[in-house]
């Protein structure tokens, strides 16, 4: 069976479009995951929007960081947007 890996990443974006770092795709309605310090380079925190570019279609896309998910790079390095 072949799968399409590009479907499920996301490149993140910082304020200024360049890239921060990769993110993957969880769900069908749209919950994305990274690491905090992805999130970190791209000046987003907990709650703020960020920008987000799919790789499958090069659509860009605004998320928003949940913080009830968010855990510091220092510490377990997720969020979920």
């Amino acid at each position: 069976m072949a799968v399409d890996l590009a479907s499920g990443l996301i490149r993140v974006l910082t304020k200024n479009g360049d890239t921060a770092g990769a993110g993957f795709v969880l769900t069908e309605g749209g919950l994305l995951a990274t690491c905090a310090h992805v999130l970190d380079i791209a000046g987003a925190h907990p709650g703020d929007s960020i920008q987000v570019v799919a790789q499958a279609t090069d659509d860009t896309l605004v998320a928003t960081v949940v913080e009830q998910y968010w855990r510091s790079a220092g510490a377990e390095d997720i969020a979920i947007l």
